[in-house]
């Protein structure tokens, strides 16, 4: 079935729902540079636990990108769109299912400074996710820090927290749990500038809320049989010393 209806960008979701052998067309608002994630919740399928697949093609109908989305919804970080233009998106569901219904909406993402506060996120609905920003600089060395991580229900016990390049590669990926460890990721020496993305997916579509935190590394010089006092006042921030040698 074929919409004229866009995905929205305002934090707001498109709803879906098709029969067996029905796929869905959604157009995506394009400029060129611009960055996006792809953001499937609120999943459920006739059966259960079916996978839903997606084909974006940029406005000539040339392949863009190709994904999926399983459990309650997975949220994947686009490219730059190489295009101004009407991007088409098109759901098509596995060919066992009967029935599906989803939400689709495209994140732009919130700032996370460097050395600012803590930047507060909340997930209000099963399988969301959310979109951090970081405006990195080629060489730069950073910390980051997750704070007050509550999920409900609470057998999620963790959320995957994974740093994407500029170009949508994977730079770095932490499962972050509820009781505060494996909550830190050391982002060394970036490769590039450029807007470097941060995709927050609980575990299981939970919903909750965290902190996020980043910091640049501490730095200092080490001498011969001089001990030298460090603070690391900073969730999430590491320390970077030198030394002769």
């Amino acid at each position: 079935l074929e919409s004229n209806v866009f995905v929205p960008t305002d934090g707001t979701t498109l709803a879906v729902a098709r029969t067996a052998g029905q796929s869905t067309r959604a157009l995506i608002a394009a400029a060129a540079g611009e960055q996006k994630a792809l953001m499937v919740s609120g999943l459920t399928t006739v059966p259960a636990g079916s996978r839903l697949d997606y084909t974006i093609v940029v406005p000539n109908g040339t392949l863009f990108r190709v994904g999926s989305a399983s459990g309650l919804g997975s949220t994947t970080q686009l490219p730059p769109f190489a295009v101004t233009g009407t991007h088409a998106v098109v759901f098509a569901a596995d060919t066992t299912t009967t029935q599906s219904a989803f939400k689709v909406g495209l994140l732009a993402g919130v700032a996370l400074p460097v050395d600012g506060g803590a930047v507060d996120l909340a997930l209000a609905n099963p399988g969301e996710a959310a979109r951090l920003n970081i405006a990195g600089v080629a060489g730069q060395n950073l910390g980051l820090g997750i704070t007050g991580l509550v999920l409900s229900p609470t057998s999620a016990a963790y959320a995957i927290i994974a740093v994407h390049k500029p170009d949508a590669g994977l730079l770095a990926s932490i499962s972050c749990r509820v009781d505060g460890t494996q909550c830190a990721a050391n982002l060394t020496n970036l490769p590039v500038t450029g807007t470097y993305s941060i995709i927050v997916q609980p575990a299981s579509g939970a919903t909750g809320s965290l902190q996020a935190w980043l910091s640049r590394d501490a730095t200092g010089a080490l001498a011969s049989g001089t001990s030298l006092r460090l603070t690391l006042a900073r969730p999430g921030q590491n320390a970077r010393l030198t030394f002769p040698g």
